[in-house]
């Protein structure tokens, strides 16, 4: 969904969504954050896997706001 976004209208429903999603949850509890700690306390080898994917998750979400920087 991150790389469709191409104006700040694309990115409030985005992030609209997202809170949704969160607010779902009863424990209120980040289901991202709430994966994360899970891989990475498993083991060792599940710690360099988190850190890739929220580096991944960071670059789209870096990419969707620089696209819709002047964007209507």
């Amino acid at each position: 969904m991150l790389n469709s976004l191409h104006s700040v209208r694309d990115l409030a429903r985005w992030r609209d969504e997202v809170v949704r999603l969160g607010r779902r949850r009863d424990d209120g509890i980040c289901p991202l954050g709430d994966l994360a700690e899970l891989l990475a306390d498993g083991d060792g080898a599940g710690r360099p896997a988190v850190r890739a994917g929220l580096a991944a998750w960071e670059s789209l979400l870096a990419g969707a706001i620089t696209r819709t920087r002047g964007a209507p």
